[in-house]
C-alpha cells in the first residue's frame, strides 16, 4: 500500500508542476460541467440582454416615421379622386333641361348631338377658375390643372359627333419647316349652366370665361377644328387619337389638339396669352354643357397673306 500512495503522490506532484510550467488549466471533471453551462448560459442571456438595447435602437428608427408615412399615401390616394373627376361621373345629374332634340351617343359619356341646329353637346364641370391657360376643355383626368372646364366626354367622341353633322376637319399647327395656324371649319363655343344662387339657366360664350393676359380683356380670337391627329400602334393595330391626351379645345398651339385656336399661341408658360377670367366664371365643380356649333371653314394662310416676320425664308443656295 505504501509504495503504490507514493507512486501516486508523485504522479500528482508532476501532474501539478507541469500545469505550472505550461499554464495550462486542468481538465474539468464531469461535475463541474454543470457549473459550466450554467455560466455559459447566464453569459448568453447577459449577451442577450446587452445586445437587446442595441436591437431596440435599431428598430426605433423606422418605427417614428411610419405613420407620417402612411398619412401622406393615404393623402396621395384620396387627392387625386377629388381633383380628377371619371370620365363618368359617379352620380349623373343633369343640371338643366335636355331638349328633346338633343340625341344621346353613348351611354357612358355625356355627349348628345342635336341635328336640327347642327351642334354637338357634351357635359363638363368647372375644374379651375383663376391662373394661366393652355387649354379651355380637357378630357377627364388629364390636364385638369390647365384647363377651365373638364369633358365627360372623349375628344374622339367630340370628333366623330363633329364630322357626323358634316364638319370635316382641317389640319393641326405645324412648325415645319415654318409655322403654320391650324384652319379648318370655325367653331362657335357656348356654354350653358345653372346659377348655383338663382336657380336660373344661364348662357354664355366661351370667351367671356377668358381674357387676354395682358389687356385683361375677353378673348376675340376663333377656334377652328384641326381634328388632332391619328397614331397607330404596329405592334397592335389599335389606333391612339392624340387629343384624347388633353388638348380638346386648346388656347395654345398644339399640333395634337383637337380644337385650336387660328392664331399664334405659345405654349410656354411665359408667353402664355390668356387666362382664366374670374369675374364671369361660376364656382369650381359647377356643372356646364358645352355646345359646339361648326362654321365657315377658314383656310391656310398663303404666303402673301402672311405678316412680313413670318414670311421671312433663308435664301435659296444656287445650283451649281
Amino acid at each position: 500500500m505504501t509504495p503504490n500512495l507514493s507512486i501516486w503522490q508523485a504522479m500528482l506532484v508532476s501532474m501539478a508542476l507541469c500545469l505550472v510550467i505550461t499554464g495550462c488549466t486542468p481538465r474539468p471533471e464531469p461535475e463541474s460541467k454543470e457549473p459550466k453551462q450554467t455560466n455559459s448560459t447566464n453569459d448568453a442571456a447577459q449577451e442577450k440582454t446587452s445586445e437587446s438595447p442595441t436591437r431596440t435602437e435599431i428598430q426605433k428608427p423606422p418605427i417614428e416615421p411610419v405613420k407620417p408615412v402612411t398619412k401622406r399615401e393615404e393623402g396621395l390616394q384620396i387627392k387625386p379622386d377629388l381633383e380628377q373627376p371619371a370620365s363618368e361621373p359617379p352620380e349623373e345629374i343633369q343640371t338643366i333641361d335636355i331638349p328633346k332634340t338633343w340625341k344621346r351617343l353613348s351611354k357612358k359619356e355625356e355627349i348628345w348631338i342635336d341635328v336640327n341646329s347642327k351642334e354637338v353637346i357634351f357635359a363638363g364641370h368647372v375644374c379651375l377658375n383663376a391662373g394661366p391657360l393652355e387649354m379651355f376643355v380637357c378630357p377627364a383626368q388629364t390636364k385638369e390643372h390647365e384647363s377651365v372646364i373638364s369633358a365627360h366626354a372623349t375628344a374622339l367622341q367630340v370628333h366623330l359627333a363633329l364630322v357626323a353633322l358634316g364638319a370635316n376637319p382641317g389640319k393641326t399647327t405645324s412648325w415645319d419647316p415654318e409655322y403654320r395656324a391650324a384652319y379648318g371649319p370655325t367653331i362657335e363655343v357656348t356654354l350653358k349652366w345653372k346659377d348655383q344662387e338663382s336657380g336660373k339657366t344661364q348662357t354664355s360664350s366661351a370667351k367671356n370665361w377668358i381674357r387676354n393676359a395682358k389687356t385683361k380683356k375677353a378673348m376675340n380670337q376663333q377656334w377652328v377644328f384641326g381634328g388632332s391627329q391619328f397614331w397607330e400602334d404596329p405592334a397592335s393595330d389599335h389606333q391612339v387619337y392624340y387629343g384624347d391626351a388633353g388638348e380638346l379645345i386648346c388656347l395654345s398651339n398644339f399640333s395634337t389638339a383637337t380644337i385650336d385656336l387660328n392664331i399664334q399661341s405659345s405654349q410656354s408658360n411665359e408667353g402664355l396669352l390668356f387666362e382664366a377670367f374670374e369675374e364671369n366664371i361660376p364656382p369650381l365643380e359647377t356643372k356646364v354643357y358645352v355646345i359646339l356649333k361648326p362654321g365657315k371653314r377658314i383656310e391656310p394662310k398663303k404666303r402673301k397673306d402672311m405678316p412680313k416676320e413670318e414670311s421671312k425664308t433663308e435664301p435659296k443656295k444656287s445650283k451649281t
